[in-house]
């Protein structure tokens, strides 16, 4: 279920929420579990479109991994909860914006996170040797985060215009 909440036009809040099985275009439902995901944003200025204004925005997402199959048992460190929680507070004006986020996650990314769609073939299954491999980094990565990784950061991207240019200057602290 999605949708804005408007009066008069101004959007004051915008949410989505859900519950899926875990197919989709690259891993068939293997799992008898579900993921539930939901996100709220509040526009407490009220907003014209969902970007503009004042915004702050709270979403949540609990799952089981693809690769745990019904028979597994649930002790099986491929069967480990997926948690990922994200706090936002954004402002865009019309020349620039703003973003502070948060995010936190039990077990919710993994090295193959940085290649989806393409990467190294080692990365994600393939051995190859030689200089150009990956496969130190990523069985560095895999033991740090072997299914009970408590992951947690904080970000802060803005944007602003650049007068009489048709170009934007943008930074990612």
């Amino acid at each position: 279920m999605k949708g804005p909440i408007k009066v008069n036009e101004t959007q004051y809040a915008d949410y989505d929420f859900g519950t899926f099985n875990d197919g989709n275009y690259q891993h068939i439902d293997t799992s008898a579990h579900r993921e539930f995901m939901g996100r709220l944003t509040v526009n407490p200025l009220g907003a014209q479109s969902r970007y503009d204004s004042l915004g702050l925005t709270a979403f949540y997402n609990y799952a089981y991994s693809h690769k745990c199959t019904p028979d597994e048992n649930s002790s099986n460190a491929t069967c480990e909860h997926i948690t990922r929680v994200e706090m936002l507070g954004s402002y865009t004006a019309e020349h620039w914006g703003f973003i502070g986020e948060w995010d936190y996650g039990h077990n919710a990314f993994s090295s193959s996170n940085l290649f989806i769609g393409s990467g190294p073939a080692d990365a994600v299954g393939i051995p190859t040797t030689g200089p150009n491999s990956f496969a130190p980094w990523n069985k560095m990565v895999g033991g740090i985060l072997n299914q009970q990784a408590i992951q947690e950061g904080w970000d802060f991207p803005g944007h602003v215009d650049i007068p009489h240019t048709p170009f934007t200057a943008f930074g990612l602290f």
